[in-house]
């Protein structure tokens, strides 16, 4: 039943017709490459140009300029989306035309005039729609929504969810037009019309049962009542975007753009379900949620689009095959049920946190290609339990994260659980600080020992910091230290010291200078456990100012001239 309806989906979003009429146009690939098969096609007409207005589509736009030629505008459209999320991240499947319409005296092609059919506001007449689907026909039929580009406004832009079409004056509306002519997605405002089951539209204000249940905590995303009076038993997302003058598109309508996308154009797998696709009078048609429970993705497609598996909770199994080489963003939003992927790609798909929202990795095995275990963790795939092929025990990886509090940033390790981590070197630097070393908690309790302490988890590490106050506060506990000449004139300092030997080894001499940065470093040789030991060393190579000598626990503060 699926995929009859899926089918029946499809033959709708394409304009073909019989006996259809023949034009004599040009056709004008504004943004994409190669064929039309498995794209987004998008495709610009113009409606009141004369053939003298075409322009070329590097010529000059100003938005709002009635004077502008039709491709120039068209090819700032083309621009806008691709300019767009979800647009741009899907940017390798998109393609965008333009058929460059005119009549010899400018009159409307598509008779597009104000209140022409059911009160819309600019809109082709019945006749226009006809002569549109006949165009389209000819040169993009696999077009997956129209933008009729009008030369002067006739009155209010508006679009046609159930047959693919958006009627436009200014380019910046033209985003919100196609969000309703691709998925039918609601002006996200109190408007108290065109009220029905839509991605971003529902009534029922529950969080856990509400069409978008899984976005809800992510970027915003709520159950916000729509209005007042008839619009008052009707919910939203809650975040204002391009449906109601925002900038963007929020992750619930960047979902359902991508689904009715991939279902209705691409014809690539989709699993998750917010779209449920859109009947000719614009209701939806029922497309639930996937609830196979193994799943091996199609080796055709070399990617995994966003939000693909989103919600498909039953989902247990996975294989991806070796030619996918890609997997968008939120690709398995909790995806809950997950308890083994089988990826057979030698390179790894890139990752980030946002692929497995909301599922615990830990509980998921993840089967790569012998060898390749490191690689994957490298890539973005931590928290699995993985198992290389051929071996019979899970490799396990976990992350260790470095936070200098403030110091100079230390890359993260991703270590193979029982083994040690490599200690940063050089280690963290901060202005006005002495490191101290790294601790397992942020209180400072234990020291990390980087020679037996072994990975059994994800960890982050902390740096201790002294304060270079701290090291003046020992100056009055400095009187086995003596250093001079102080100020040093003539480049040479003789330091006299009374320390103590731990295993032989007499204490290291540091410089600092005010901001923290360790400018001298030198250990001195000494037999002695316990003696006065007099050094002589040569600060001639250091700039004028003051300077903190520490040695050991010991420090003072010296001026050099």
């Amino acid at each position: 039943m699926k995929h009859l309806i899926t089918t029946i989906l499809a033959t709708l979003c394409c304009f073909a017709t019989v006996n259809a009429a023949s034009y004599d146009f040009e056709k004008v690939t504004l943004f994409g490459e190669g064929d039309d098969k498995g794209k987004l096609i998008i495709t610009i007409v113009g409606d009141g140009f004369t053939q003298s207005q075409m322009g070329t589509v590097d010529g000059a736009f100003t938005q709002g300029d009635i004077t502008c030629d039709f491709l120039p505008r068209a090819k700032a459209v083309a621009n806008l989306i691709m300019g767009k999320v979800p647009f741009s991240t899907i940017k390798d499947h998109i393609k965008i035309y333009a058929i460059n319409v005119w009549t010899t005296n400018g009159s409307s092609f598509f008779e597009v005039t104000k209140g022409s059919i059911g009160g819309a506001t600019q809109y082709p007449s019945t006749n226009g729609v006809q002569k549109l689907k006949d165009l389209v026909a000819q040169y993009a039929p696999t077009t997956a929504s129209s933008v009729i580009m009008t030369k002067t406004q006739v009155g209010g832009d508006v679009a046609r969810p159930a047959e693919k079409i958006a009627c436009c004056f200014y380019t910046s509306i033209v985003i919100h037009e196609l969000g309703h002519a691709l998925a039918n997605l609601a002006d996200e405002d109190a408007r108290t019309t065109n009220l029905f089951e839509r991605p971003d539209l529902t009534q029922t204000s529950d969080t856990t049962k509400v069409r978008w249940k899984n976005f809800v905590g992510i970027a915003g995303i709520t159950v916000k009542q729509k209005g007042t009076d008839a619009a008052a038993t009707w919910y939203v997302p809650g975040v204002r975007d391009l449906m109601g003058a925002g900038t963007n598109f929020h992750i619930v309508n960047q979902a359902a753009l991508i689904e009715a996308t991939a279902r209705l154009n691409m014809k690539v797998p989709f699993y998750g379900t917010l779209f449920n696709g859109i009947r000719t009078n614009g209701d939806f048609v029922s497309i639930p949620l996937d609830t196979q429970t193994h799943i091996k993705y199609p080796a055709e497609y070399g990617f995994i689009l966003d939000f693909a598996f989103h919600g498909c909770n039953k989902l247990q199994t996975l294989t991806i095959p070796e030619d996918v080489a890609k997997i968008g963003k939120y690709a398995f939003l909790k995806c809950t049920g997950l308890k083994s992927i089988i990826d057979s790609a030698t390179t790894p798909q890139t990752i980030d946190e946002t692929t497995f929202y909301g599922v615990t990795r830990s509980n998921i095995t993840l089967t790569v290609p012998k060898g390749a275990g490191a690689a994957y963790v490298s890539a973005g795939w931590t928290g699995f339990k993985i198992v290389e092929s051929g071996n019979d025990n899970p490799i396990e990886y976990f992350e260790i994260l470095f936070n200098s509090k403030g110091g100079s940033a230390i890359p993260k390790q991703n270590v193979v659980s029982g083994s040690l981590i490599t200690e940063p070197s050089p280690a963290p630097t901060r202005t006005g600080y002495d490191f101290e070393g790294w601790y397992k908690e942020e209180t400072y309790l234990t020291k990390w020992n980087f020679a037996t302490d072994t990975v059994a988890a994800n960890i982050t590490l902390y740096a201790k910091w002294k304060t270079l106050s701290d090291i003046e506060d020992n100056i009055e506990t400095a009187q086995t230290l003596t250093i001079y000449p102080n100020p040093v004139i003539n480049g040479q300092l003789t330091i006299i010291a009374r320390h103590s030997r731990e295993g032989g080894n007499p204490p290291t001499i540091e410089i600092y200078d005010l901001s923290g940065k360790c400018v001298y470093v030198a250990k001195p040789n000494s037999t002695s456990s316990i003696v006065n030991s007099t050094f002589s060393i040569d600060v001639s190579h250091l700039p004028t100012g003051t300077y903190i000598v520490k040695i050991g626990n010991r420090s003072t503060k010296i001026v050099k001239k």
